[in-house]
């Protein structure tokens, strides 16, 4: 049924940044960010239940151009708990690597920001999810810089009283 529907399709049209179709434009910007993060959570638990047709419609290359596109807290983490459906299939990772997406730098680019702690968190399960027994995300994680921001965030890290960042980060290490 959600495949006969388009429904995913009618979901994606609110995720799309720059989406000039009629029945998004009409909203205003509150509104549309509301829908989107309500969007981002309906598909971050139907991904799993169509994952081959949500591949077919190129919805994980939407997601990442809505992760490029949006910084706000709310949106972001709306979508980065949408990658983690999809990052630990092969041929989202396949696309991620040979579309040159660049989903791995901008996960890099969160990491090593003054982001929240969750969403840190969440760009590490991601690149960790993503790199899991595929050699050409695990060569761009290398390339863009990744090993040395895991070294500088274990050497350094502000002082925080709970610890959670620094044992987030090695437990990430450890997957």
């Amino acid at each position: 049924m959600l495949i006969d529907t388009n429904f995913l399709r009618a979901l994606l049209v609110l995720v799309e940044p720059n989406s000039q179709v009629p029945s998004v434009t009409r909203y205003q910007s509150g509104q549309l960010r509301e829908l989107q993060i309500h969007c981002l959570s309906v598909l971050t638990h139907v991904i799993p239940l169509v994952a081959e047709h949500f591949h077919q419609v190129q919805g994980h290359l939407i997601l990442n151009q809505f992760l490029q596109a949006y910084d706000d807290y709310d949106r972001r983490m709306a979508v980065l708990k949408t990658i983690s459906a999809t990052a630990t299939l092969e041929y989202f990772k396949k696309d991620y690597a040979e579309m040159k997406t660049g989903i791995v730098e901008t996960l890099i680019t969160i990491v090593s920001s003054s982001s929240p702690l969750d969403q840190r968190e969440l760009a590490l399960n991601n690149i960790a999810f993503l790199c899991k027994d595929f050699r050409p995300l695990q060569k761009e994680f290398r390339r863009k810089g990744g090993i040395e921001l895991i070294k500088k965030n274990l050497a350094f890290s502000d002082i925080d009283q709970s610890g959670n960042g620094t044992t987030y980060l090695l437990s990430v290490l450890d997957c």
